[in-house]
């Protein structure tokens, strides 16, 4: 029987008896790793890891060489931004679902929900159960909705067609008041 090691940045699956990313096992008791041999921008030679001042990106490192990878975006041709790299689970994900410091869906998004950062008591009454909807300025198609954590996440209509904040719904443009022309251009 001999001794052996993850490569550095991977933990030991029993069940697989495979090495995988640290967020894909469940160590349980087994906290202790190995003395870490990466670089400043890779901490570890292997695994992902997030660029300074940067949301939409990680670095995915393996063997100590990094590659950036760009976090795809939450709609097709957004230009809103997209899903963030979320450090705790190694994967890009909606920015409030992702509890990154510097990257709040309110800071990305350039909104704040108005009722507050929890609405999870029984006080509040979101009328789509588990949001709220709210019309972005100069922006025919897409929305916010609030959800009950208090943060907000872009929401968007089909092409085509635009929300109606009267109705909370998708609908025709000819519809939406000052939305009529909005696929014009």
């Amino acid at each position: 029987m001999t001794e052996e090691l993850c490569p550095d940045g991977q933990v030991y699956e029993p069940e697989s008896q495979s090495c995988f990313m640290p967020q894909r096992v469940i160590c349980g008791k087994r906290k202790r790793l190995q003395a870490p041999r990466g670089n400043a921008v890779c901490p570890r030679l292997n695994g992902r890891y997030p660029i300074e001042n940067e949301c939409f990106a990680y670095n995915e490192c393996v063997q100590g060489v990094p590659t950036k990878i760009n976090c795809p975006p939450a709609f097709k041709n957004n230009r809103f931004g997209g899903l963030i790299f979320d450090e705790e689970q190694a994967v890009c994900e909606f920015p409030d679902m992702a509890n990154r410091t510097g990257c709040s869906a309110d800071k990305i998004l350039n909104f704040t929900c108005p009722y507050g950062s929890n609405v999870q008591s029984d006080d509040v009454v979101l009328p789509f159960g588990d949001h709220a909807r709210f019309p972005k300025k100069d922006d025919c198609r897409h929305f916010f909705m609030c959800l009950k954590s208090g943060r907000p996440r872009l929401g968007g209509c089909p092409v085509g067609s635009a929300y109606n904040p009267n109705t909370f719904f998708c609908d025709k443009p000819a519809n939406v008041p000052g939305c009529e022309k909005f696929y014009k251009d």
